[in-house]
C-alpha cells in the first residue's frame, strides 16, 4: 500500500456519538493506553437475528443467492465459558456479516440440529469468510458441529503484515 491511504467504511467514520471518556464509561470499557487512543466504533447497520434452524437455513440460502462470485463475509463465532479444567462450551452464536450495512446472528445453541443451509454456506469454498482467530473457529466448528469451514482468511495475519 505504498502511498495509499486506508479507506474506512462509512459507519466507522460518520458517527453521531463522539468518543469521550464519558462515552467509554457508559460502555464499561476497561481503560488502558491503547483504548484511550482508539476511536469509538458503532455499527449502525441492520442486525438480523435467528434462533430457529429452518429460518436460519432460509437466511443462509438467501445470503448465498445474493452474493456475487468470490464474495467476502465477515465471520465470528461465540461460545459460553466453562470454568472447569479441560471442558469447553459448545458453539452458541455464529455471526455472518454480508456488508457494512448487514449482519446476521444465528443462535445455533437454541436450534435442534445444525441448519443445513448454514452448513452449505460455511462449507462453500467460493465464498471467503474473514475474521480474527478464524482458524481456531474452524477447529471449534469441526469439533462441535461436524462442519468444515472452507475458504477462510485470517485477518490477524494480514494486519501483522501491514504493521
Amino acid at each position: 500500500m505504498s502511498g495509499e491511504q486506508r479507506k474506512l467504511p462509512s459507519w466507522m467514520t460518520e458517527q453521531d456519538t463522539p468518543c469521550t471518556s464519558a462515552t467509554k464509561t457508559n460502555y464499561a470499557w476497561k481503560k488502558n493506553i491503547l483504548e484511550d487512543n482508539l476511536p469509538f466504533l458503532k455499527f449502525s447497520g441492520s442486525i438480523i437475528y435467528s434462533y430457529e434452524a429452518q429460518e436460519c437455513s432460509f437466511f443462509s440460502e438467501y445470503i448465498k443467492e445474493k452474493l456475487s462470485k468470490e464474495a467476502i463475509l465477515g465471520f465470528d463465532i461465540e461460545w459460553p465459558p466453562v470454568y472447569r479444567k479441560g471442558k469447553n462450551g459448545k458453539v452458541s452464536l455464529i455471526q455472518v456479516c454480508t456488508s457494512e450495512e448487514e449482519c446476521y446472528l444465528f443462535q445455533v445453541s437454541s436450534m435442534t440440529g445444525f441448519p443445513k443451509g448454514l452448513k452449505r454456506l460455511l462449507e462453500d469454498m467460493s465464498i471467503k469468510k474473514v475474521g480474527v482467530g478464524i482458524e481456531g473457529d474452524q477447529w471449534k466448528l469441526m469439533s462441535d458441529c461436524d462442519l468444515k469451514l472452507k475458504g477462510f482468511v485470517e485477518l490477524a495475519d494480514l494486519a501483522n503484515q501491514k504493521v
